[in-house]
């Protein structure tokens, strides 16, 4: 039987041969790549970088991929270091972060760990040019308790609304499949009275679009004949790209999106296919921030 998993991002399930699974959701390694991409193409002076993480196996496989890719691309590693589940306090560590002078910040875990970095980042004094924190920012709490603490701080997002892939963005060459994003917000809040999708729904539409498509290409039910049809595939929908490892199922060509706080909504900012508005870059200083201004 085939298995898809459009929620879990662990690289360990991958690791183990299962024969019939394959992925849709982003690869826990592949979380904090896209930070690099970006910021080279917006600073390629920027190239010092700080690794502050939580302390926990998701985190660390973050750490790990980010740190094996930056180092590809020739970032330079001026901090790195692991904290606690549960801290209740990042002085020490963000007091050596400040002294390495990294030009940006990738770190965090999960929601109250990443609240917390940004909150005292901001109360130390600690400034970067741009800073990615993951989980906490891509929900609505992390502004409503930091209010302008939290302008200009980024996260990986595996889908937004307001993301912009559609037929016309599409390359040539690779498949459009399923509704408009549009279309798609229409028809989920019909069946949800109102309510809007996150991306939990997003990707488990384009899990359904993965199965179609490859039982379409087999034109069988047959399951080894489909998972062989799932290894070739390239879609993209309005979750953006579609394509595994034929071998491992590994998702790899589905690359998250990168949100920002500015001025007091979360806007979308990488990949520029993607994007509803530019990166404010640098972010507000953090004296700028406490005094409430805003990207």
């Amino acid at each position: 039987v085939l298995y898809n998993s459009h929620g879990g991002a662990s690289d360990r399930t991958f690791e183990q041969g299962y024969k019939y699974a394959v992925q849709t959701i982003v690869l826990g390694s592949r979380y904090h790549i896209d930070m690099f991409d970006m910021m080279k193409k917006v600073d390629p002076k920027a190239t010092k970088v700080a690794m502050l993480y939580e302390d926990d196996e998701f985190s660390r496989s973050v750490k790990d991929g980010a740190l094996r890719y930056g180092k590809k691309l020739g970032f330079n590693v001026v901090f790195d270091r692991t904290y606690p589940s549960k801290v209740q306090d990042m002085t020490p560590a963000l007091t050596e972060l400040a002294a390495a002078k990294p030009d940006f910040l990738l770190g965090g875990g999960h929601f109250p760990d990443g609240q917390l970095l940004a909150r005292q980042m901001t109360d130390l004094g600690v400034d970067v040019k741009a800073a990615s924190i993951l989980v906490s920012p891509t929900l609505p709490a992390f502004y409503e308790a930091l209010h302008t603490a939290a302008e200009g701080i980024s996260a990986p997002a595996h889908w937004e609304i307001g993301v912009k892939f559609s037929p016309k963005n599409t390359p040539k060459g690779i498949r459009y499949f399923g509704p408009t994003q549009e279309e798609f917000l229409s028809s989920f809040r019909k069946i949800s009275n109102g309510v809007d999708p996150d991306y939990h729904a997003a990707e488990a539409t384009a899990a359904m679009f993965s199965y179609a498509l490859g039982i379409e290409a087999a034109k069988s039910l047959d399951t080894d004949k489909v998972r062989a049809a799932m290894g070739k595939l390239h879609f993209v929908s309005m979750y953006g790209n579609w394509g595994i490892d034929p071998k491992t199922g590994m998702q790899l060509a589905h690359k998250s999106v990168l949100i920002q706080w500015q001025k007091g909504k979360k806007k979308i900012v990488w990949p520029l296919e993607a994007a509803n508005a530019k990166l404010c870059y640098p972010m507000p200083s953090s004296q700028n921030r406490l005094a409430g201004k805003t990207c």
